[in-house]
């Protein structure tokens, strides 16, 4: 323990003359924007802001460890790491977004369309839109990525190729747009409420009193066409709460990968914990999950009653830890479909 206290005294020591360091920095924008963290033991975790509007800038920053984000608000950004000993000079230059531009006019039938909104879809599922001109024409900047392209225009398709591959940065593409009349496209995405997709969901349409049923990709994706008029839907999968809702979708509306979330269904589990011979009150059991993560904790009544809410569909099991009297319990792997209920627990002595 003496020692112990030597050293963190030896540390305090020698932290409380740590010297002030000048830095300089010679950036080639005229306004941006700093922050950095400093990584001394006492300040770790500490964020600090500096906003500039000139090229040249100075701090002051006690020697150690930095980790500095420069960003000058037009997409240009650069992140470095310093360890800090002396006075030391920068020159920062900001390196431009790499993109691809695209251009092209939107037609139906050879015929330029306005207000016509389209829609770049990359291979993360992010999604660019742009829309067309009074006189048809659209334009828009992209990351180098392949891309599929939908319209998002509520009862209008794409009628020509949908897949690009617009990976050779600072590129520009000259795309015209054919579309066409059509039931309106919706394209969805379902995941679970981990955020991962929900593959063989069940969505249910019913559309101007004409029903469909799709199901989801193992992705997650689907797709539906409809009419215009009042629509409901129903999305459903064995294990999660399903979802609906009702729509009067027009051909005002652009819908395009829309995402729905289903929750994992909640159970319970309730039961007794008791010896040979009577109940046991106050006795502490836990719940677990397949790889060990404990998911709540709870105690019998006086009756020996327990009760676990709000389970979700997954793989538990329920331990009971060792007392003076009794020795421990483990259940066996638990699959939960439904609700338990009677689950009747007696614990052996030792």
């Amino acid at each position: 323990m003496k020692k112990i206290l030597i050293y963190l005294f030896f540390i305090i020591y020698s932290l409380s003359f740590s010297k002030q360091v000048e830095i300089n920095f010679s950036f080639d924008i005229d306004s941006g924007l700093i922050y950095y963290s400093n990584a001394d033991i006492d300040s770790i975790g500490n964020l600090t802001t500096v906003e500039f509007n000139k090229k040249d800038l100075k701090l002051s920053l006690k020697d150690g460890i930095y980790i500095f984000g420069f960003y000058d608000k037009k997409n240009r950004y650069l992140f470095k790491k310093f360890y800090i000993t002396n006075d030391r000079n920068f020159k920062i230059s900001f390196t431009p977004q790499k993109s691809i531009f695209l251009k092209g006019i939107i037609s139906e039938k050879e015929k330029p369309v306005k207000d016509i909104k389209i829609t770049f879809i990359d291979s993360m599922g992010r999604e660019y839109s742009t829309t067309s001109s009074s006189e048809g024409k659209y334009s828009i900047e992209l990351p180098p990525e392949k891309y599929l392209l939908l319209s998002s225009q509520f009862g209008y398709e794409i009628s020509d190729n949908t897949n690009f591959d617009f990976s050779q940065p600072n590129s520009s593409y000259n795309i015209p747009v054919k579309i066409k009349k059509s039931l309106g496209k919706i394209n969805g995405k379902i995941l679970g409420d981990n955020g991962f997709p929900l593959a063989h969901a069940t969505i249910f349409i019913s559309n101007n009193k004409e029903n469909q049923t799709v199901y989801s990709d193992k992705n997650g994706n689907f797709s539906i066409t409809l009419k215009e008029g009042i629509t409901s839907m129903k999305i459903s999968k064995t294990g999660y709460s399903s979802r609906g809702f009702i729509k009067n979708f027009t051909r005002k509306d652009t819908v395009s990968l829309q995402t729905f979330i289903l929750d994992k269904e909640i159970f319970s589990i309730s039961g007794t914990i008791a010896n040979k011979t009577f109940p046991l009150k106050n006795q502490d059991i836990y719940l677990f999950s397949e790889k060990g993560a404990l998911l709540d904790k709870t105690f019998t009544n006086e009756n020996g009653n327990f009760k676990f809410l709000n389970i979700k569909n997954e793989n538990i099991y329920i331990y009971i830890p060792e007392s003076e009297i009794y020795e421990s319990y483990k259940s066996n792997l638990i699959s939960i479909k439904d609700n338990i209920p009677n689950m009747n627990l007696i614990l052996k002595n030792k």
